[in-house]
């Protein structure tokens, strides 16, 4: 567990999907930040999970434009 990121296992288990495309979307709907690499799957930096100081708010589904 000394890896920065996640690992493929680790994240089909957490998104459900084994597909990048998928892991993305299902990603960004939870709002937890990702980075991609040039292969073009997600890299999600594990101290998401073992820093209980970090909170995660999942994303609306569109944006509230009538905040502008």
């Amino acid at each position: 567990m000394s890896e920065l990121f996640l690992t493929n296992e680790e994240l089909k288990d957490l998104t459900g999907y084994c597909y990048a495309r998928q892991q993305c979307k299902w990603l960004s709907k939870e709002g937890i930040p990702f980075r991609m690499n040039r292969m073009g799957h997600p890299k999600v930096n594990r101290c998401l999970f073992v820093n209980s100081n970090v909170s995660i708010q999942p994303r609306d589904e569109e944006p509230n434009f009538g905040a502008i």
